[in-house]
């Protein structure tokens, strides 16, 4: 694993706590001028940044947890709580977000608003998508659905159904 090391002292980053700008960082005592931190620490410091930015400049207010929800072997999945605004599930990559979620972004999109109403199947709406601003990644935030429990397989089979018969849209992405 790449390691990188932490240059920030830790009254700085205590700092940057109350200044909001990494109010979600868990565990700020844990981090010290000497601790190593992989390369995939170093990125999610940065995606707690930019997402941060994002969720107040579109007005859902301040991130008020950040959880790590899983991962591939390309992607990493994080929950994240707003204070004005839904959960969200966000996808990170170190790879740029051309190579890596433009074309699933563009293609939610067009399930999601082909399936609005209550017959429809329940997607995630995505909110936003972008590189890193160090170009040392992406990511791609979209609401965050709880799938559990047990679906209707006949409703599925309409709402798939409704999905292909939708005509294509400019909010879509299919003019």
């Amino acid at each position: 694993k790449m390691k990188c090391r932490l240059v920030a002292a830790p009254a700085i980053l205590l700092a940057a706590n109350i200044a909001g700008t990494s109010a979600f960082l868990s565990n700020t005592r844990a981090l010290s001028p000497t601790r190593l931190m992989t390369a995939r620490e170093a990125v999610a410091l940065g995606l707690d940044d930019e997402i941060s930015r994002w969720a107040k400049g579109s007005g859902y207010g301040d991130v008020t947890s950040s959880k790590p929800n899983g991962s591939s072997g390309w992607a990493s999945f994080k929950r994240v709580s707003l204070s004005d605004g839904p959960d969200l599930f966000v996808k990170s990559s170190g790879r740029s977000c051309k190579d890596m979620f433009e074309g699933e972004a563009l293609g939610l999109q067009a399930m999601f608003e082909c399936n609005r109403g209550e017959d429809g199947l329940r997607i995630p709406e995505v909110f936003h998508c972008g590189d890193l601003p160090d170009g040392k990644g992406s990511f791609l935030i979209m609401e965050y659905l709880n799938l559990r429990g047990r679906g209707d397989d006949r409703a599925l089979g309409r709402a798939v159904a409704k999905m292909h018969l939708a005509a294509p849209t400019a909010e879509a992405g299919n003019p």
